[in-house]
C-alpha cells in the first residue's frame, strides 16, 4: 500500500516524477524526513488522533534522520532558523523559512466550518530576528522588511 503524502508526491512509478529532480531517497532534505515522521506518527496514534494530539504533532521536534530531539529542518515544526545544516534544497541555506502556520480541526469541528490555528512555530518559541543576523548576517538584506514572529497559541476560527 502506498502511503500517503502531505507535501509531495511519493509514488516513484507516477509519471509525475518524471517532471522534478527532487530526490526522494536523500532523507537528510526536510520533506523527506519530515514525511517520515508523519508516516511514524500516524501508525503509532491511528485511532487515537484528537486536536490535543494534532496540536503536539504539528510542534513535534523529532528528527526522523538522526532520532534526536531538537528543532531544525528536518522536525515538523519546521525550525530552519535552528538548524545547524540549515535547508538549501529551494532557497540559501539558512533563508527565513519553515512551518509558521498551523492548523488542525476534528469532525465535530469540521461539521461547524470550524479549526483551531497557531501563527508562529506551533511549540511556541518565537522567531526573533536579532538573533537569526547574528548567525546569518548574509540576510541583512532582508531588513527592514524582516520582523520578529512571536508565537501565537492556538486558537479557534469560527464561519459565522
Amino acid at each position: 500500500m502506498q502511503q500517503p503524502s502531505w507535501n509531495f508526491e511519493q509514488d516513484p512509478t507516477d509519471e509525475r516524477m518524471d517532471e522534478t529532480s527532487f530526490n526522494l531517497k536523500d532523507m537528510g532534505l526536510s520533506a523527506n524526513a519530515r514525511h517520515k515522521r508523519w508516516v511514524q506518527l500516524m501508525e503509532e496514534n491511528k485511532g487515537k488522533i484528537d486536536l490535543e494530539r494534532a496540536h503536539a504533532f504539528l510542534a513535534d521536534h523529532v528528527d526522523s534522520t538522526s532520532g534526536k530531539t531538537g528543532p531544525s529542518e528536518r522536525t515538523l515544526c519546521g525550525h530552519i532558523d535552528a538548524s545547524p545544516r540549515g535547508s538549501g534544497s529551494w532557497q540559501p541555506p539558512f533563508g527565513i523559512a519553515g512551518a509558521v502556520q498551523n492548523k488542525a480541526t476534528d469532525a465535530a469541528l469540521a461539521a461547524k466550518m470550524t479549526f483551531t490555528a497557531a501563527a508562529g512555530h506551533a511549540c511556541g518559541q518565537d522567531f526573533i530576528v536579532a538573533d537569526h543576523l547574528k548567525a546569518h548576517p548574509e540576510f541583512g538584506w532582508e531588513l527592514p522588511l524582516l520582523h520578529d514572529m512571536k508565537a501565537q497559541g492556538w486558537t479557534t476560527i469560527a464561519a459565522h
